[in-house]
């Protein structure tokens, strides 16, 4: 056993110890790919954190982030969990009042978001009292779409010029929350009467031994009454079919 708690840093801290220069390549549309290497990703990772802790964002506090499998995004992923924030994932595919729900729930104290869902956020950000920093996430947004709201706007890359630091990651119990699921902490309830609404919170399955697929904590692929009916004794979930 290890003589230490297993953060989820620690995988980070692995990868770049042993296979620093390995890319990661991330590619978007009408975008030269983006390239960067795990020993770099932790560095920059790690100075991240220390940006958001010069916001004053302290260990537990709740930070959402609304983006697509980016650089950005998975920087801002392990400075939120290495730092003992709590990275709360939305789905960009919802409406900005049911997004504003969930954030308003979570109290997150700030939302990190890809510049090319600004669009989306100018809707939510007006609902969400809680929101003390926007962070815009894989280019600089233009046009000053954000301007006039209470938060305070950054972007990534001139936070981390401005801000930025080293910071001490997993200084805290390996039990520590890391994440919340897009739901919400306790399940979700959306502003609008018709709008679709959970009852009950996503379930956590049970580790099963064996080398059965495993979800990896959280079932989203079917409803709770379905998963409830369907899902073993053990908690092993089958991963659905492709067709």
């Amino acid at each position: 056993m290890q003589a230490y708690a297993l953060t989820v840093d620690k995988f980070l801290d692995h990868a770049a110890k042993w296979a620093g220069d390995r890319e990661i390549v991330t590619a978007q549309a009408g975008q030269a790919p983006r390239r960067i290497g795990y020993a770099q990703l932790r560095a920059r990772s790690n100075c991240l954190s220390g940006a958001l802790a010069a916001l004053e964002l302290r260990f537990g506090d709740r930070v959402g982030t609304l983006g697509w499998n980016t650089q950005h995004h998975l920087e801002m992923y392990y400075a939120l969990m290495g730092a003992g924030l709590v990275c709360h994932t939305l789905n960009p595919r919802l409406t900005g009042t049911h997004l504003a729900a969930m954030i308003n729930e979570a109290e997150d104290r700030a939302l990190a978001v890809s510049s090319n869902l600004v669009p989306l956020l100018s809707q939510l950000a007006p609902l969400c009292p809680t929101l003390e920093h926007i962070i815009i996430m894989d280019e600089e947004e233009r046009g000053g779409a954000l301007s006039g709201y209470r938060a305070k706007v950054w972007e990534h890359e001139a936070l981390l010029r401005s801000h930025g630091a080293q910071f001490a990651w997993g200084e805290f119990d390996e039990q520590t929350p890391a994440g919340t699921p897009p739901h919400g902490p306790r399940g979700y309830r959306p502003f609008s009467e018709n709008g679709p609404r959970l009852e009950e919170p996503v379930r956590r399955c049970r580790p099963a031994a064996g080398p059965a697929a495993r979800c990896g904590g959280s079932c989203r692929s079917r409803s709770w009454a379905a998963r409830r009916r369907s899902t073993p004794a053990g908690g092993t979930c089958r991963a659905p079919s492709s067709s």
